[in-house]
């Protein structure tokens, strides 16, 4: 009787930790997706300042690099709209 009361908790037990780990393996996936897209969001940033950088070597001044950021950002909604329509 005791030998199964003892076999029924570790069985018990070891149903715990396979759970707790399921738990964790699946945290685990979803930090590795949460830090997937921000590598892939910073990786962008990078590409941007990098951009901005070799314009400013250029010459090209803040006002003018706002001004072209201003005219991508119309085209981007005009075509947008044109889409939708």
């Amino acid at each position: 009787m005791q030998a199964l009361r003892k076999e029924r908790m570790e069985l018990d037990e070891e149903r715990r930790d396979y759970s707790q780990l399921g738990g964790l393996k699946h945290e685990q996936n979803r930090l590795q997706q949460q830090i997937f897209v921000f590598n892939m969001f910073m990786a962008s940033r990078q590409a941007t300042l990098e951009s901005l950088a070799r314009l400013q070597s250029l010459g090209v001044s803040d006002e003018e690099i706002q001004n072209m950021a201003r005219l991508i950002d119309l085209d981007k909604l005009g075509s947008c709209i044109l889409r939708r329509s």
